[in-house]
């Protein structure tokens, strides 16, 4: 009962002359939806390209990200809403519309008192031009942008679509229908200047969407599309937040998702692509009527008409992504999975989804299990280039993690993540740090052959209050440290404290320090020394295999395996936590 059928902004179809790729406005509500990006055409970084036009005027472009567009009528004349300018603006009006010089079509009037039309026009393009470039009278295309849409939508002007699915001007063009759209970009130049109306032409910068795979810029259009009612959804996913039954990390997302969610407009749902769910909806040729069937339909529900035919576009990818904390886990039956594993503790993701991935799965996970999906919601940064600048194709800044992996280790990627990781702040990936990681692995893996070297084997239930040197109670004392404080940042969620918390303990305490300071008892001839060093050097290197598992968890699993015999996994060894430090002991050496 939420889905419901109307008008809407789109681009066109794959394979004809404007690419993939939806700005989704709705007529009834307004509505524009700029995750629409997402299936097929991606434009340039944050939706903007910057184009020099070399004629200097725009024909009905833009993209749904800015949809601030400065137009041939910016530049035409600096004064065309004054009284020497509104034949030029008319005029402008009527070529761009097709008008025939009477009726309110854009045809051009004669006398003082038809300027209002022209004011009027110009003041409802105020409230959404840039004031740096505001000059005079400005057109309104709300067939074609969305800023135009909105502010046409508020002050009940028609809508009027000039660009067909190919890009080519149709019947609402007049005498340039038929044209490409910029052919008759260039024809509507040469006709103003054959009529004595181009004051001047000069190029400029103007925000233009584009497809970063065919280069094609990116025409909004209005079509008939499928949208989800969206406020009725919204009620219990804001509720639950609220309620503390869903808890982000940080905090101050909770902010970002609530002002979203509290201003939810109306979802389009339909995309026009060749793959996805299948939207179950079929159009009676007969009397027009749309069946909408859990089933495949055969007949029109009101006339019985087997002449019908299913909706050829496709649900957005967001819409089905929505569904994924209980589809994956055997839903709609009631399954062993779903029943253990929903709602599931954490749900880990970047900022810059929270609109379309988690604010969805929220809602449709209310209105379809009654329970929220997930008890936390960690947010993470991105991950930028070195000189933090967001990764785009388009850039060519696009890192391969395999390249890096095959080139430093995963061990090496995955310490450096977890490092720079600081609760929702973007990471600049920097090749120095991952070497530094893969340095920091390296000592480690020659701390273990040192070990080894000197027969420091795992003593099966070894008991820590044996030990009787100062150097042993010390190290083990500051194994306990590190273990509690790497505990509670992992549970705080606080990862690169985590990481610098082990990472200190095994350069500076145990390599630095600890192997040092034990070489002499290696290299003396007191055999009860030596057998406790070993024992505790063991159990010593167990816990830092234990502790940096989750950051490093090949390097640490090789070590664990191959250092001595083990009766299970390192992933299923004990996590220690909670122990007992004495004072005195961790005191005992410095």
């Amino acid at each position: 009962g939420n889905v419901g059928h109307g008008k809407a902004e789109r681009h066109a179809d794959d394979g004809d002359a404007l690419g993939v790729g939806v700005a989704m406005v709705q007529p009834e509500h307004g509505l524009v939806d700029d995750e629409a990006d997402d299936d097929g055409c991606d434009e340039e970084e944050d939706g903007v390209h910057q184009h020099i036009d070399e004629a200097g005027v725009c024909a009905a472009a833009g993209t749904q990200h800015t949809g601030e567009h400065h137009d041939a009528d910016d530049v035409i004349n600096d004064g065309c809403a004054d009284d020497g300018g509104a034949e030029e603006a008319l005029e402008l009006a009527q070529l761009l519309q097709g008008g025939d010089g009477d009726g309110d079509a854009g045809g051009r009037h004669d006398g003082a008192d038809e300027e209002r039309p022209i004011k009027l026009r110009a003041a409802q393009r105020r409230e959404a031009v840039e004031q740096a470039v505001e000059q005079g009278a400005a057109c309104q295309r709300h067939g074609h942008d969305p800023n135009d849409f909105e502010v046409g939508l508020r002050h009940n002007l028609e809508v009027i679509r000039v660009l067909d699915d190919n890009g080519k001007v149709n019947e609402n063009g007049g005498k340039y229908e038929g044209l490409d759209r910029y052919e008759a970009r260039k024809q509507i130049v040469a006709d103003l200047e054959a009529g004595g109306y181009l004051v001047k032409v000069e190029p400029y910068s103007h925000n233009v969407g584009t497809c970063y795979r065919c280069h094609q810029d990116v025409e909004p259009i209005i079509s008939a599309q499928w949208f989800v009612k969206m406020k009725p959804l919204a009620e219990e996913a804001i509720r639950v937040v609220k309620d503390g039954e869903t808890k982000f990390v940080p905090e101050r997302f909770s902010k970002t998702y609530l002002n979203w969610m509290e201003n939810v407009r109306d979802w389009c749902i339909s995309r026009q692509l060749w793959w996805g769910h299948q939207i179950p909806a079929w159009t009676c040729a007969d009397c027009g009527h749309i069946t909408v069937s859990r089933e495949d339909a055969c007949k029109c529900e009101k006339c019985g008409s087997a002449n019908i035919e299913r909706d050829p576009d496709v649900l957005d990818t967001w819409f089905s992504s929505a569904l994924w904390p209980f589809e994956t886990l055997g839903w709609p039956e009631k399954t062993e999975d779903l029943d253990y594993f929903y709602p599931t503790d954490v749900l880990v993701t970047g900022y810059d989804i929270i609109f379309f991935w988690v604010a969805r799965m929220m809602m449709m996970s209310m209105y379809m299990m009654k329970r929220v999906p997930f008890k936390k919601c960690y947010i993470h940064g991105l991950v930028r280039d070195e000189q933090g600048r967001k990764m785009s194709k388009s850039k060519g800044n696009t890192v391969d993690p395999m390249e890096t992996i095959e080139k430093y280790g995963a061990d090496a990627l995955r310490f450096f993540m977890a490092a720079m990781e600081t609760q929702g702040r973007d990471i600049n990936l920097s090749d120095s740090r991952i070497q530094g990681y893969r340095n920091f692995a390296t000592k480690l893996w020659n701390a273990a052959r040192f070990c080894e070297m000197n027969e420091c084997y795992s003593v099966k239930d070894f008991d820590v209050t044996s030990a009787k040197l100062e150097i042993s109670k010390w190290i083990m004392a500051k194994a306990k440290e590190a273990s509690a404080e790497v505990t509670e940042n992992l549970n705080s969620f606080r990862f690169s404290d985590a990481a610098n918390a082990v990472y200190q303990f095994i350069w500076g305490t145990f390599c630095d320090w600890y192997i040092e300071l034990i070489k002499p008892i290696f290299y003396g001839e007191n055999a009860d020394e030596i057998k406790e060093i070993r024992a505790v050097t063991a159990w010593t290197l167990d816990r830092i295999l234990v502790m940096l598992h989750p950051f490093m968890p090949f390097i640490t699993e090789e070590l664990w395996d191959n250092l001595t015999e083990r009766s299970c996994k390192l992933i299923h060894a004990k996590w220690s936590a909670d122990e007992t430090v004495n004072a005195d002991d961790k005191n005992s050496v410095f």
